[in-house]
């Protein structure tokens, strides 16, 4: 709770001033974060003004990164179509995190049946895998990511999550 409250006191009720200001007074920081080293004047204005259909804006995105400046990374994609519509940022940092060169893909959001994954048995004879975990994190289909999502949202969430799970 204590982590949601902090995020949402960053991100609820941003505005365009507010994130103008912000930047304005993030590039004289001294910042190491992939999003300082990539937010350009020019592609800040670029992006500056661009929305996805879930509401998501930049100031979504980048406020974090702005407000804490010890921050790595420095933004989050918004919500699904972030990664598309914010892409000309979100890839530069994406490519230089992971080190890759080249256009990067995404993987499918669904993987179909899941009998017919090309996995099989990979402990046969249960002498290597003693568990394994599954992270899954900010992807249901039809909802933002953290920084759009409201209180109200999370619990609906979680409604949702515990509807299927109970099954």
């Amino acid at each position: 709770k204590q982590w949601y409250q902090r995020r949402v006191a960053i991100t609820a009720g941003d505005t365009f001033d507010k994130m103008e200001a912000l930047y304005q007074k993030y590039k004289t920081t001294e910042s190491k974060s992939w999003l300082k080293k990539y937010l350009t004047p020019d592609l800040y204005n670029s992006l500056k003004n661009a929305k996805t259909s879930y509401g998501g804006q930049l100031t979504h995105c980048i406020t974090p990164g702005l407000v804490n400046t010890d921050s790595n990374i420095g933004m989050y994609a918004c919500d699904p179509e972030g990664y598309k519509t914010f892409g000309p940022l979100i890839n530069l940092i994406i490519k230089d995190y992971h080190k890759i060169s080249g256009e990067i893909t995404h993987p499918q959001p669904n993987f179909g049946d899941l009998n017919k994954l090309p996995f099989g048995n990979l402990d046969p004879e249960n002498k290597y895998i003693i568990s394994t975990r599954v992270r899954v994190g900010r992807s249901l289909e039809g909802r933002p990511f953290p920084p759009l999502l409201t209180e109200q949202n999370r619990r609906a969430m979680e409604v949702d999550v515990q509807k299927v799970l109970s099954k």
